[in-house]
């Protein structure tokens, strides 16, 4: 199992047909982007609500073994404040590209961060 942090928007239209965040799984998301929710259908026939998103960002690894103590497996980032004290978790090696591809690129009530491990 490895960690997954991306930098995301949420789109009208698949960009691509995995990026999907189900209403179910993902409540917390409704408030803000719930003019985007739309719904799925799947080739069983079942349908299912929720929000494609883009991905603009993308790191595999490079956390330190404090992150996973203090974020959950699939958690959301969304203020600049809350990605500065992630950002504390960043190995060395890391974080020059940590800053350039998220802390640059966070913009509040735009994008978020989704973390997955």
């Amino acid at each position: 199992m490895g960690l997954d942090i991306s930098l995301i928007r949420i789109v009208n239209e698949p960009v691509d047909e995995f990026c999907w965040l189900s209403t179910d799984d993902n409540p917390e998301l409704l408030p803000e982007y719930q003019s985007f929710q739309c719904e799925r259908q799947y080739e069983d026939g079942i349908t299912e609500s929720g929000f494609w998103y883009e991905e603009l960002s993308y790191q595999r690894k490079g956390m330190d073994k404090s992150f996973y103590k203090v974020y959950e497996p699939d958690e959301f980032i969304f203020s600049k404040e809350d990605l500065l004290k992630m950002s504390r978790h960043v190995l060395p090696e890391y974080k020059h590209s940590f800053k350039l591809d998220f802390m640059d690129k966070l913009e509040e009530g735009a994008n978020f961060i989704m973390t997955g491990y």
